[in-house]
């Protein structure tokens, strides 16, 4: 335990809150297709890596539209949040569990089991993402039922 502590500074929890907060705004965002909020959640700089491309910051909005605006719905839940400070910002690590509803039917449905990993850094409008990677750990279903 103590090699954990060691790596792991502490931080206040009124920084930790407002991470988790941001997280939670960002999958609200995808949840409610305002992909533009979700955009505001980066740094101007920002990098969204994910299984299907890499994006900066600029060209968030619109490439998670085609990625996920396709759904129906979506449900995004994040848990098990790891903080990491350093010269470089703010590193947190979260767990996703994240249902894509393929149409109408509730039952129909693509559900990925991922992990954030994130590099956070504090701005004059607030903490932001200066890096959002999404590592996927197992799926269920298909991204599109029709393949």
């Amino acid at each position: 335990m103590s090699l954990l502590v060691e790596r792991f500074h502490a931080l206040a929890p009124r920084e930790r809150q407002a991470l988790v907060d941001l997280l939670t705004w960002f999958d609200y965002c995808l949840d409610t297709k305002d992909f533009e909020g979700y955009a505001r959640c980066f740094t101007a700089e920002g990098v969204l890596s994910l299984p299907s491309g890499e994006v900066r910051a600029p060209d968030v909005a619109e490439f998670v539209r085609r990625d996920l605006g396709r759904f129906d719905r979506t449900h995004h839940m994040t848990g098990n949040h790891i903080f990491e400070t350093g010269d470089d910002g703010v590193r947190l690590r979260a767990n996703l569990l994240a249902v894509h509803r393929h149409g109408a039917d509730p039952r129909g449905h693509w559900d990925v089991g991922a992990v954030y990993h994130c590099v956070c850094e504090h701005t004059d409008d607030g903490w932001r993402f200066a890096r959002v990677e999404l590592e996927v750990v197992w799926e269920n279903g298909r991204a599109d039922p029709s393949s």
